[in-house]
């Protein structure tokens, strides 16, 4: 099922289910969100927020969020406020 979502710059975009995630850092999830990446951190320690990805069988376990989620999160949140 395709997802459409306006982002904050008028873009529309479209999504659908059968796509591999685009995998965004944490820096670019606090962009789209108009947030600094310390409140994101704060977010994600209250359980708050788009969901929050990593492999913790790797050793370094980056962390990445799926584009389309947070956009999702975003619109259904009102966020940036």
């Amino acid at each position: 099922m395709p997802v459409t979502l306006k982002l904050p710059d008028g873009q529309i975009v479209t999504y659908h289910a059968h796509t591999e995630p685009v995998r965004i850092d944490r820096h670019t999830t606090a962009k789209i969100l108009g947030l600094t990446i310390r409140q994101l951190q704060r977010w994600h320690n209250a359980g708050f927020g788009p969901p929050r990805r990593n492999k913790p069988w790797e050793k370094q376990r980056p962390i990445w969020y799926d584009r389309a989620e947070v956009e999702q999160w975003a619109a259904q949140n009102g966020y940036p406020k």
